[in-house]
């Protein structure tokens, strides 16, 4: 049977599926150990991790079964992608699963920025009332610029017609 270590935070529901045709190791925290991953690594087909579990050199040399690592999210920086592709493994990132969320948190983050939310909200709470003290601004006549034209900034152009 295929082993696989996932070792950080994965759904509940998808681990039950996961746990239905391999052999599933399920440790969120192990990440925090680079000397378990160093020892136990050998002992896997499969490593999925998200954000926080580094693997590099010194963990990959020891991964000599590891034939796939899936990244729950779509940066790669704590994985050495050069060292799995010169060792023929295989490295699948969660590519536009999350660009929707991003594509909402890019607009609400314009327009936080553009009506001054932040300042508004603390000048608020610590007693004042800045309705004429903070000048802010609307969206309406503006152009919203996004550097690249990726999944996110499509996302963003389609779904909110910001234009």
């Amino acid at each position: 049977m295929i082993n696989i270590l996932i070792t950080e935070f994965i759904d509940p529901q998808a681990l039950k599926i996961l746990s239905k045709d391999f052999n599933v190791i399920y440790k969120k925290d192990i990440w925090e150990n680079s000397d378990y991953l160093k020892k136990e690594i050998n002992k896997f087909d499969g490593i999925i991790v998200r954000n926080k579990t580094n693997l590099n050199l010194p963990i990959l040399e020891k991964a000599v079964n590891l034939k796939y690592i899936g990244r729950l999210g779509v940066g790669l920086d704590n994985i050495d992608t050069e060292y799995c592709k010169k060792n023929n493994i295989f490295v699948q990132p969660a590519t536009g699963m999350n660009a929707d969320s991003v594509a909402e948190y890019v607009v609400s983050s314009s327009l936080s920025l553009l009506r001054k939310t932040k300042l508004i909200n603390a000048k608020t709470q610590s007693g004042l009332w800045p309705r004429t003290s903070i000048t802010t601004n609307e969206l309406k006549g503006k152009i919203l610029g996004l550097i690249g034209f990726g999944d996110i900034a499509k996302k963003s152009f389609k779904t909110y017609k910001c234009f």
